[in-house]
């Protein structure tokens, strides 16, 4: 009579009850008391004791499923890919071969630099500044004529982005033009610019100002009512006296439009 001990599914085996060895990946032991203790492997698996995936079975889901594209893992042996950076992608799957597809802006096997003109603060997606905050990537030189052009009066850096790699040079703000022979940055006289920058040329005055410039109404005239957009304002006798309150009012632009002024 079998002892109930050593019956099938006891995980024990033969006519000495011996326990079954621990099958891996689904195995099953073939126990009981005609049993010979030897592992039941899936078709998946490999090994005695069914501890070995197939060629092209995944290990991380017991043997049960191929190294698919997209699982991280490459050939038949489903070794585990690489770590490509800057959005690389690693050619995975069981037909894969593990190396990085790297975008264009990248170079390197595993894609961890970027091309030159592009920024690595931005996984080399975008086009580097040259007047940009000093970074690792940035020169000596580069970081110096940022700076000299931040300091000099109304000039600043602006990034040519027409060259590879960018380069940088010194600009003039707004309001300024380059004085090639000194080097400096000048003040512009809009007024003397044709057609005049003020709207009303017959009845305001324009006053240059230091980078910018000031439309007032001449004598005798007021502003009318600006536009949101500040492309249309005339200059027009003030009212009867009886809205004399408004007649003390003039504009004044400030390079854009004209603005009321009490």
């Amino acid at each position: 009579m079998v002892s109930a001990e050593c019956a099938v599914g006891s995980g024990k085996y033969g006519a000495d009850c011996l326990a079954c060895p621990v099958c891996a990946n689904s195995g099953t032991c073939f126990d009981g008391p005609d049993g010979n203790g030897t592992c039941a492997c899936p078709p998946t698996t490999t090994g005695a004791l069914c501890e070995t995936c197939a060629p092209r079975y995944n290990p991380n889901t017991n043997c049960t499923t191929e190294c698919a594209a997209g699982s991280g893992l490459y050939g038949t042996e489903c070794r585990a890919c690489p770590v490509c950076a800057n959005f690389g992608k690693c050619n995975d799957g069981a037909d894969g071969n593990g190396t990085c597809a790297c975008p264009p802006t990248t170079s390197g096997t595993l894609c961890e630099n970027c091309m030159p003109n592009y920024d690595p603060n931005t996984k080399c997606t975008s086009v580097l500044d040259a007047c940009a905050k000093p970074t690792s990537d940035t020169t000596a030189e580069d970081s110096a004529f940022a700076k000299y052009c931040q300091l000099k009066a109304h000039g600043e850096c602006i990034t040519d982005f027409n060259i590879v790699p960018t380069q940088s040079k010194c600009g003039c703000a707004p309001g300024f033009e380059l004085d090639v022979e000194t080097d400096e940055c000048d003040d512009v006289d809009e007024c003397t610019e044709k057609p005049s920058p003020c709207v009303d040329v017959l009845f305001s005055t324009c006053t240059n100002l230091v980078g910018t410039y000031n439309c007032t109404c001449k004598k005798g005239y007021v502003a009318t009512t600006v536009d949101p957009q500040f492309i249309v304002s005339t200059c027009v006798k003030p009212a009867p006296p009886a809205k004399a309150a408004s007649s003390s009012a003039h504009m004044q632009n400030q390079g854009h439009g004209f603005n009321w002024i009490g």
